[in-house]
Formats: structure tokens, C-alpha cells, sequence
């Protein structure tokens, strides 16, 4: 007896130490993972994990053999993923060719995060950290905000240029050290500090805010950098959806260029990449404004895309033609050429 004890230690201690990548969650729900690498030339789908609260799962057994893998949280409110998309199906799945065309392979496009293993590493462990507590109740009447986010934790004026603005939610991320909630409002990018003397109840609720909610911030300016704005927020309040609210919802994923099917746009939120196959030539933020900004006449609903980095000279101008689940047109201006995109 104790000879097969030691045996199934050993066996138990052998698969330990070749764990290869594994997940803990560390939230107190269960959740179920999919997760995307790349071997040799092809990207792999796969999923779904189901990982129990306090509990860890080995999603890649043995010697890891590449470093970069990316995972998504299916059905949690509280997963925002980092703009990676992939495909993935709603039942358990296998996939190859994760990065093509999602529709042909009975799949659909999903946003994924980056698992970052190191150069070296032949074994990883990633803790998944995810805010199940869900302070913020979403229901008929709308979302619903604790009081103390809605009230002003500290005179406005004092720290810098008093603001107040109607903004889109984006996202909260944490990357190489510096972890933000960020916004869009008139072409400028918010970005909130989780270390600074924010609101804490409204940073909290802010964290659980799905994409796009329109809100109402108010604080100090701390700092302008291009098109980005360092803000100090003394209070939050949600505000209506806005004309273009719905458009941007129907937005959103992955859009394959009719004309070519390596030609691709990824819209998260307020942020649109350009992409050619696996390569990225740009990210542009999203805006509706009254016309184009030099001025030229627009006939239907007007799309700015405003590329980071590039003088505002240089944003494009579209005129959105008409937009459903599955297909978006939009007409260049001033040339007048119709760019048609399909749901990829």
C-alpha cells in the first residue's frame, strides 16, 4: 500500500512540475475559459474550461512551446478583453485558422486577452482576477450607481481645470504597471489613474460599466498629451444614450472587407484597427460629429476616424450608407467610393 502511495505521489508531483499553462480563478463565481495560440503558421482555438472558484486547471499540459497565448471569459460581465479577437463558438470547440474567417468556420469573433509567459518559460500559472460582486445593478430602468459615486469627493478647481463632460465608457486595463479606466468624449481619450485621488466609489462602479455607457464626469484636468487627457473624476452620473448610441453598438467586433477577405476592422468601444491579414496599420478613435472637419457636406451619419498619433488634419471622413448585424457601408468622402464590409 504505501508502494502505491508513493507511486501516485510521484506520478502527482511529475504532472505538477509539467503543468505547462494554468489558470486559477480567483473570483468567487465559476468560469468557463477559451484560449487562443499560435503553432508553427496556423492560431488554435479552443475552449470551454471550466474553472470553479479558488480553483486552478491546467489548459495546456507538458513544456510550454510558445509564449504568447491569449484566453477569453465566456458570459462574464465582469471580462473585458484587450482587442484581440479571435473566434470562438458558444459550445465546446476546436478551431484552426482562430485569425480568418470566423463565419466559415461555424464561429463568430470574440475579444481576447494576452497571456504573456516569458522567454524562457517552460511552465506558467495566471491567476484570473474578476470582480464578481457586480455592485452596479442593470435592469429595466437602467443602470443604477451607489450614491457616493454620484457625489462629489472633492472640491473641483483645486488640483486643476474644472471639467464636466459626456463621455463613452471604454475600458479599465492594467498594462506594464499602470492600471486606468478610460472614456472617450469629443475625440479625446480620458484616462482616469486607479492610483490617483479619484472617486473611489465611482472608479469601483466604473470597473463593472459595460462598453460604450454614456456618462456624465466631472473633475480636474491634470494633464493634455495629443489626443489623450489625464482627468481627476469627483463624480460620475450615467447619462441617456445619445443619437449615434445604437450605431456604435451594431459597430462593434470584427468587420472583413468585402473587396478583400485579408483586409480587416476590429471595433472595440470608441477604437477602430486597421488590419491586413496579421498585420495592424492603424488604431483610430471614433467619432459622430456634425460633418467632416474640413468642412465638406455629409449625407447620412457622419463617421470621423481620428488615427492616434497623426495630426487632426489627417482624420477620415465616411458617411455611414446603412449598418445591420451582418453588413456596414460606408462612402469615403470627399471621393465618393462605397467600402462594403461584412461580419467576420
Amino acid at each position: 500500500m504505501r508502494a502505491v502511495l508513493a507511486l501516485v505521489t510521484l506520478l502527482l508531483g511529475a504532472n505538477a512540475a509539467n503543468a505547462g499553462l494554468e489558470i486559477c480563478n480567483k473570483g468567487n463565481a465559476a468560469q468557463a475559459v477559451g484560449l487562443v495560440y499560435k503553432s508553427g503558421k496556423a492560431w488554435f482555438s479552443e475552449g470551454w474550461w471550466t474553472i470553479e472558484p479558488q480553483a486552478c486547471k491546467v489548459l495546456v499540459g507538458g513544456d510550454l512551446q510558445v509564449r504568447e497565448y491569449y484566453y477569453t471569459v465566456k458570459n462574464s460581465h465582469a471580462y473585458i478583453g484587450q482587442g484581440n479577437w479571435f473566434c470562438a463558438k458558444d459550445e465546446s470547440y476546436d478551431l484552426t485558422g482562430a485569425d480568418g474567417d470566423c463565419g466559415a468556420l461555424g464561429a463568430t469573433s470574440r475579444d481576447y486577452s494576452l497571456i504573456d509567459t516569458g522567454e524562457a518559460a517552460t511552465s506558467f500559472t495566471y491567476d484570473l482576477v474578476l470582480n464578481d460582486a457586480a455592485p452596479i445593478a442593470v435592469d429595466a430602468g437602467g443602470i443604477t450607481l451607489p450614491a457616493d459615486a454620484m457625489t462629489e469627493s472633492f472640491t473641483r478647481g483645486q488640483q486643476g481645470e474644472p471639467f464636466t463632460i459626456t463621455a463613452r465608457m471604454q475600458n479599465c486595463t492594467s498594462e506594464d504597471g499602470y492600471s486606468a479606466c478610460f472614456v472617450y468624449a469629443e475625440g479625446w481619450r480620458w484616462a482616469f489613474d486607479t492610483s490617483a485621488a479619484n472617486n473611489a466609489a465611482a472608479m469601483a462602479a466604473m470597473a463593472n460599466l459595460p462598453i460604450n455607457t454614456m456618462l456624465y464626469i466631472s473633475g480636474d484636468v491634470l494633464n493634455y498629451n495629443d489626443i489623450t487627457v489625464d482627468g481627476l473624476m469627483a463624480k460620475m452620473e450615467i447619462a441617456p444614450p445619445d443619437a449615434n448610441s445604437a450605431t456604435l453598438d451594431m459597430m462593434q467586433g470584427r468587420w472583413v472587407s468585402a473587396d478583400d477577405a485579408q483586409s480587416f476592422l476590429d471595433i472595440y468601444g470608441s477604437e477602430q484597427t486597421s488590419s491586413y491579414g496579421t498585420e495592424i496599420s492603424r488604431t483610430a478613435v471614433i467619432t459622430f460629429p456634425e460633418g467632416c472637419p474640413d468642412g465638406g457636406p455629409t449625407d447620412g451619419t457622419t463617421l470621423v476616424l481620428q488615427e492616434m498619433g497623426a495630426p487632426p488634419e489627417d482624420a477620415l471622413c465616411y458617411d455611414i450608407l446603412s449598418i445591420s448585424p451582418e453588413k456596414m457601408e460606408l462612402m469615403y468622402l470627399p471621393r465618393g467610393n462605397i467600402l462594403t464590409y461584412t461580419r467576420g
